[in-house]
């Protein structure tokens, strides 16, 4: 037949038979080889998407950031039991329409979903999340959704498509992304740095972290994440950057969620960048926003506002250091805009910079008290936090709400 009939149809059936073309193929290479399902640390590795998508938007540092909820993941299910993934699938696969061209997202949730499996109502997640292999951190106050989150990348360099990023960060309120990550721009689309016209590829100053004396990282750095803990009232986790931003210069980020015990819904977040260069250099801090920012450069404070959620920001140099900072707007593509704050400071020798991110308006400024030993004292509203000089870095005591 041709009115209506093969010429047309063929293209549908082409689809379905694709389908079930490559069930065959993978069920009998299964038959004859599951050493892939035996592998070491298949299961720790299908939980890691899930720790990034929280609130069913990716927290990514790489070129495309998005959701990973493909069906076949619903085979981690099946062979290792991770109820975890499960919910996560349950709860995100089915957002998105049937595709008429392409892979169907549904389709193969069908397929490879377990049938006799129930969705848990409460997945066990861990609060503080470290994959230390890699250097990437996921902190929530709570989950499944997450009201407070934040995710941390360390690592090396020379992977994920090459982004220099290190210690960068994102931070989600009540389901949006505040502090954001771009990741790189469409091909052929260059990120405007400077007003006098000057561009390049979206690199360090592209991310929320710092760069010293306008020098992008190192393309073979290589960071960890050096401590964490998780308490009923905080999480904390220390990222070390290694030599990335040049040598001679020690950067370590101390992200430190404080956390309401009874509710456990978290109220702020204290960045804490602990830096040694042993040069005079300036040291230039960014955070990006995708949202409206309001910000006072005499008192280094503002709020960032989003489509649905806000969060107010505030900003103090330690001993020994001025900062000064602004705000900017690029265009790095298409409908993307990036708003940003910008600081500036000159360091030698230890320095530290803090940068609180709080729910609810901050009614004094916070301060940062060193002693001669190397301890660090940290005030924002109602919470203070110790930090005891412990080797290389400043190692966290306590968190209380006064």
């Amino acid at each position: 037949r041709r009115e209506g009939g093969w010429d047309e149809g063929t293209g549908y059936w082409g689809y379905a038979m694709r389908y079930v073309l490559l069930f065959g193929e993978a069920a009998s290479r299964l038959v004859d080889d599951q050493r892939i399902f035996h592998a070491r640390g298949m299961d720790a590795t299908g939980l890691f998407g899930v720790y990034f998508t929280p609130n069913g938007h990716a927290a990514s540092f790489g070129d495309l950031p998005a959701v990973p909820v493909y069906g076949a993941l619903y085979l981690l299910v099946k062979r290792y039991g991770l109820r975890e993934v499960l919910w996560w699938l349950d709860t995100y696969s089915f957002h998105h329409d049937v595709q008429t061209s392409g892979w169907s997202t549904a389709g193969l949730a069908m397929l490879f979903r377990p049938a006799e499996k129930e969705t848990p109502r409460r997945p066990k997640l861990s609060e503080v999340k470290v994959f230390g292999e890699i250097g990437w951190a996921a902190i929530a106050d709570h989950w499944p959704q997450p009201e407070m989150y934040v995710a941390a990348k360390t690592g090396d360099l020379s992977a994920n498509h090459s982004q220099r990023d290190m210690n960068s960060i994102q931070l989600q309120i009540d389901g949006e992304m505040l502090l954001t990550d771009f990741g790189n721009t469409s091909h052929g689309v260059e990120y405007p740095a400077e007003p006098q016209g000057e561009s390049y590829e979206i690199q360090a100053c592209a991310h929320n972290t710092i760069i010293v004396a306008e020098r992008d990282h190192q393309i073979d750095a290589q960071g960890r994440i050096v401590e964490d803990k998780c308490e009923k009232c905080f999480r904390w986790v220390a990222c070390d950057a290694g030599n990335a931003c040049g040598e001679g210069v020690r950067f370590v980020r101390h992200l430190v969620m404080a956390v309401n015990a009874k509710t456990q819904n978290g109220e702020m977040l204290f960045v804490l960048d602990e830096l040694y260069n042993g040069v005079p250099e300036r040291v230039e801090w960014f955070w990006h926003t995708q949202g409206k920012i309001e910000f006072d450069p005499e008192e280094l404070s503002g709020t960032i506002t989003g489509a649905q959620a806000g969060v107010h920001f505030a900003i103090v140099a330690g001993a020994g250091m001025t900062a000064r900072a602004w705000t900017e707007s690029h265009q790095p593509g298409a409908n993307r805009t990036d708003h940003l704050v910008r600081i500036s400071a000159g360091v030698v020798g230890s320095r530290l910079l803090l940068s609180v991110f709080s729910r609810e308006p901050l009614a004094e400024k916070p301060t940062v008290k060193e002693t001669n030993g190397g301890d660090v004292t940290i005030t924002a509203g109602k919470w203070t936090a110790v930090f005891k000089a412990h080797k290389q870095y400043l190692q966290l005591r306590g968190l209380s709400d006064g």
